[in-house]
């Protein structure tokens, strides 16, 4: 009975083992290995890779497409001080993997910092023209 034990808690650990040491990389993502949370290896080549097993390494898995990013409904001055209400949206990709793991750690936290960049941006340059830049009363 102890030796079945032993047998079938070794098998269930081989088997974790081996599950959780190959990586499978698509065509459309780029995979980092990180290793204890610090990232070492970048893949962008699709295919099937080894790694360690999971607590030692994983795999952080990016789309490496264009994102779409729709900002929120942001009321904006513009250099006359009229209100104008403005709805945005963003198209951005992951350029260097690794860097955006070392710095922004996920795509969340990317799109919350690219979503108040591009508003505080958004303001300052509505904020330099006049409102009768933004409208044409011109009917062709």
């Amino acid at each position: 009975m102890k030796k079945t034990l032993i047998i079938l808690g070794a098998l269930i650990v081989v088997v974790y083992v081996v599950l959780t040491a190959f990586v499978a990389v698509h065509e459309t993502e780029t995979v980092v290995i990180t290793q204890f949370g610090k990232p070492i290896r970048v893949l962008d080549e699709a295919g099937l890779t080894l790694k360690l097993p999971d607590p030692v390494q994983t795999a952080i898995r990016l789309d490496k497409r264009l994102q779409p990013l729709d900002s929120n409904i942001g009321e904006y001055l513009t250099h006359d001080k009229k209100n104008l209400v403005v709805s945005n949206f963003v198209l951005w990709r992951i350029v260097d993997a690794k860097k955006f793991i070392e710095s922004v750690k996920d795509v969340l936290s990317a799109e919350r910092r690219l979503s108040d960049l591009v508003g505080s941006e958004l303001g300052v340059q509505i904020g330099t023209y006049p409102l009768s830049s933004f409208l044409s009363t011109d009917e062709k």
